[in-house]
């Protein structure tokens, strides 16, 4: 009987693989001894032949720019790629090992999804000068006419999103995105409609940028994280909940190491201070001020009546007012003389 019993169910796997159909197999679930004429029970087992996946490869030097939500699929299956802000749309590519291109579905400026084929694919993307000046250390930022930097007070969206610009290497890009109050001319026209066209920076659903409302922790956050396109991480604080719209830019934001999450609350609607500003972007491009350059006083050195050189931002907002020249050693920055 046993040996009947293993011939249907060769015979069953053999119609499945012609005729492609998913069988139940009838498998033994009690002893039936050959030959004896004992009595066995039968269940049924479903049989699903296996669904072959394919690779979804991405260059080692592109992984930050160009990120897949998955590694492999089925053919079929719908994979998202979020794409950095500093890769250029016109340039994203997806192609099968079989040497055909995959066609590629625009959600959003960072988003693009694309069916996967019944083979392994490569995603490629050309990095456009949207990129930080991480290697000049020019002044991003300045105090105000009486001699203070406010490090308490406030960002307009608009400052935040010059401060940006500023940082960029090639400021002459496309500028297809508009926003109705935001006035052709103004001081802060290129920053906002670059940065949006790049989807760094998002206006309201009424078509309004609000460039002179103050740009909340959130926003800023937002900015950042879409700028580098930051994996996603988790926060401890108790007033940003996973529901709330700007919980994986801050979680990203605090998992590069941008920011601390050891408050118990962040309050996220808040303005963000001067003082964070420059905490964040500091830690971004990689700068950090010369304590004992600072401490020697140099001709031309601006300092501020209201940031003292014991105060815990002090060495942020010196390095974000002050241009200059710089060398690194082992990851520490020894400025050299003043721009």
């Amino acid at each position: 009987m046993k040996k009947l019993f293993s011939r249907v169910i060769v015979l069953m796997l053999m119609m499945t693989m012609v005729l492609g159909m998913t069988v139940y197999v009838a498998a033994e679930t009690s002893g039936v001894q050959q030959g004896t004429g004992s009595s066995g029970t039968l269940t049924e087992t479903p049989f699903t032949p296996s669904v072959p996946t394919y690779r979804v490869i991405v260059d080692d030097a592109q992984k930050d720019q160009l990120k897949p939500d998955r590694t492999s699929a089925a053919a079929g299956t719908t994979v998202t790629i979020k794409v950095a802000a500093n890769v250029s749309a016109d340039a994203i590519h997806v192609l099968g090992k079989d040497g055909k291109a995959v066609e590629l579905t625009k959600v959003n400026d960072t988003t693009y999804t694309f069916k996967m084929p019944s083979c392994d694919v490569n995603v490629s993307g050309a990095v456009i000068d949207l990129r930080l000046n991480t290697t000049d250390h020019f002044a991003y930022i300045q105090g105000y006419p009486d001699g203070t930097f406010q490090p308490d007070g406030s960002l307009t969206r608009a400052e935040a999103a010059t401060i940006f610009y500023r940082l960029l290497l090639d400021t002459s890009l496309t500028k297809s995105v508009s926003f109705s109050d935001v006035k052709a001319g103004s001081w802060y026209e290129n920053a906002v409609k670059v940065l949006a066209s790049k989807g760094v920076i998002a206006g309201y659903p009424d078509g309004s940028f609000k460039p002179n409302a103050s740009v909340t922790r959130a926003e800023f956050c937002a900015m950042a994280s879409r700028f580098f396109a930051l994996e996603e991480g988790t926060v401890k604080f108790t007033d940003v909940p996973t529901t709330f719209w700007g919980y994986k830019y801050i979680a990203s934001v605090v998992a590069k190491g941008w920011l601390s999450d050891s408050a118990t609350a962040y309050q996220p609607n808040g303005a963000i201070s001067r003082a964070e500003v420059v905490s964040i972007v500091n830690k971004m491009l990689g700068r950090s001020a010369d304590a004992a350059f600072l401490a020697k006083g140099a001709d031309g050195l601006k300092a501020f009546t209201d940031v003292k050189a014991d105060d815990s931002c002090y060495l942020d907002v010196m390095e974000a007012a002050n241009a200059h020249d710089y060398k690194l050693s082992g990851g520490k920055e020894t400025w050299t003389g003043l721009k």
